[in-house]
């Protein structure tokens, strides 16, 4: 039971208990399906090409709430990536290494700024030109690894240009040249040494900004981003240019990379990091969109609703003792659970907001090798739904090896929670986890929202909340459950127990009544009906979030946590 659903209805605290603060603050939200652009609502995704010129966007997401990427080759040729991670507050640089087996892994970086841009040198060390400031000031440092730098001092600053970003820093034969971003346009600068720039005020007209320089033979590819066109509905896409002298530039014919039709890129493609790796083949870091654009000038305050949620994560050796991994693990995305397939892959299912206006919330699928890392599934789908909306969903492997997911089904267009009683859960029915083909309902009771199914001691039990409370339902077969009482941990919302070597069920549960720095605890019961609480913390929330929805999963000798995230909405400076 999770009753901090991915609603903002009555029943979901972790959204209604905002709306004084925002209104007392004198602050107006729109809840809309278009949320204000900024580097939370980015992620970052790779595409390859064999040519540099035809690229191909991959489906894995590196990193969600993250922009700018800036993708290089560290001392032992492992591609690197820094970038402008917003999945904390205040937003800072981040990085991650993908490791000879192939798996990407977040690393430590003390590289300070935003929009980061990295030069390797003939002694191969590395400078790194990020954005220092509020007024066009960009800063340089040195690194001999790339993650650790020392900060040499300011590379460029120049008053009538108070709002260049995004340096694009390459070298000629006869001198250093930098590129800045203002607004559509490139700022050239030039540099003897590359320690400080200065500029003529020549501007590049390409059609694009936020550019970023390869050698190629002959000379140099710059690739850079093209703002949407709102006459042709045409979405962010990535181009070319080609110099052979630094000064001037011919653009090249075609894109370099387009939004694909679907998947996590199909809102658009921005920000390219290109490199050429050691066999001759390409790979780009690039950023995408979380969230449709909104139409609003600048940065706005961060939507309320599906898209200002996020599911998180944390491991633990033993059940009792957690730690937070960094950022998150999806994006726009609410109330998870879990399952581990072997220790071969974790299966997270969450809701989802709308892929277009006119679209329901939806349950959603995404798939990791690492328990980290999560890839959509576009694959995923539930052939015979019945229903407008499949949502709050849990996932059960049963005697037979294959996947039920039991789901709040309805056809109310608004809140779920609000339709029509009684509410009602469905099963579907799945061989591989990804494809699943619906039974039917199994409980209708009113009120109904966010089930928990489980099995334990050869009955199937259901903890779903309704109507206040944690109610308890049991079945024979897990086909069709039937109602049991109440569950006795009111102020507590609940996913479903893990089971313990001893025979016990290890329930945890995030207090409900707390709105912001919240925790999680855990109960033991020896029946599955009355539990007692165990000693101490597993989980705590920040002072400005709310932690919902624990879900737990053993993996590879441990275990994991997935847990919905929830922030108070902000107005974000102007860019």
């Amino acid at each position: 039971m999770r009753v901090e659903s991915h609603r903002d209805g009555p029943r979901n605290r972790g959204s209604s208990w905002l709306l004084p603060r925002v209104i007392a603050a004198g602050l107006a939200f729109v809840v809309s399906l278009q949320a204000q652009d900024g580097p939370w609502n980015h992620r970052v995704l790779l595409a390859t090409s064999e040519d540099g010129l035809r690229w191909t966007v991959q489906p894995e997401i590196l990193a969600e709430r993250a922009s700018v990427p800036e993708l290089f080759l560290d001392p032992e040729g492992r591609p690197t990536i820094l970038f402008v991670d917003a999945s904390e507050a205040p937003e800072r640089l981040g990085a991650l290494r993908r490791d000879h087996d192939g798996s990407w892994k977040r690393v430590a970086t003390n590289l300070r700024g935003v929009d980061p841009n990295i030069v390797r040198l003939e002694d191969g060390s590395y400078r790194a030109y990020v954005k220092a400031g509020l007024d066009g000031t960009i800063d340089v440092y040195a690194s001999e690894d790339g993650l650790n730098w020392t900060r040499l001092g300011e590379a460029f600053h120049d008053p009538r240009y108070p709002h260049a970003t995004d340096p694009d820093v390459f070298r000629t034969s006869d001198e250093w040249v930098m590129l800045l971003s203002l607004g559509p346009r490139l700022l050239r600068c030039t540099s003897p040494d590359g320690l400080r720039f200065t500029t003529d005020g020549t501007v590049l007209e390409l059609g694009g900004s936020v550019s970023d320089t390869i050698a190629v033979e002959g000379g140099w590819r710059t690739f850079f981003h093209v703002n949407p066109d709102p006459q042709t509905g045409a979405r962010m896409r990535i181009r070319s240019a080609f110099t052979a002298d630094g000064r001037t530039w011919q653009v090249e014919e075609g894109d370099r990379v387009a939004p694909p039709r679907e998947g996590p890129a199909a809102l658009g493609v921005a920000d390219p990091a290109p490199i050429q790796l050691p066999d001759g083949k390409w790979l780009m870091a690039l950023k995408s969109f979380i969230a449709p654009l909104g139409r609003g000038p600048g940065p706005g305050p961060l939507p309320v609703g599906l898209w200002g949620h996020a599911v998180g994560s944390a491991t633990s050796e033993d059940g009792l003792n957690w730690v937070r991994e960094e950022g998150v693990r999806i994006a726009a995305a609410s109330v998870p659970a879990a399952i581990a397939d072997g220790d071969e892959r974790v299966l997270l299912y969450y809701v989802q907001p709308p892929s277009e206006p006119g679209k329901p919330e939806t349950v959603a699928c995404a798939v990791s090798t690492d328990g980290f890392i999560f890839r959509p599934e576009a694959s995923f789908r539930i052939e015979g739904l019945s229903t407008l909306k499949a949502v709050d969903p849990s996932i059960v492997r049963d005697e037979e090896g294959r996947f039920r997911l039991y789901y709040l089904a309805s056809d109310h267009p608004g809140d779920p929670a609000q339709g029509p009683n009684p509410h009602a859960i469905h099963l579907a029915i799945s061989d591989d986890g990804i494809r699943f083909r619906e039974v039917g309902p199994v409980f209708e009771y009113p009120d109904l929202v966010d089930p928990d199914v489980f099995q334990f001691r050869g009955r199937w039990w259901m903890f779903v909340f309704s109507a206040g409370r944690t109610i308890i339902a049991q079945s024979e077969d897990g086909f069709r459950f039937e109602y049991l009482e109440t569950l006795p941990l009111p102020g507590w919302g609940t996913t479903a127990p893990v089971l313990l070597p001893d025979g016990r069920l290890r329930l945890y549960a995030f207090d409900q009544r707390t709105p912001a720095g919240n925790v999680v605890r855990s109960f033991v019961s020896e029946d599955g009906l009355g539990w007692v609480p165990e000693p101490g913390v597993r989980l705590q929330a920040r002072p400005d979030e709310q932690i919902t929805d624990p879900y737990v999963i053993r993996w590879r000798g441990g275990y994991r946590m997935y847990f919905k995230t929830l922030r108070p909405p902000q107005v974000r400076p102007p860019a």
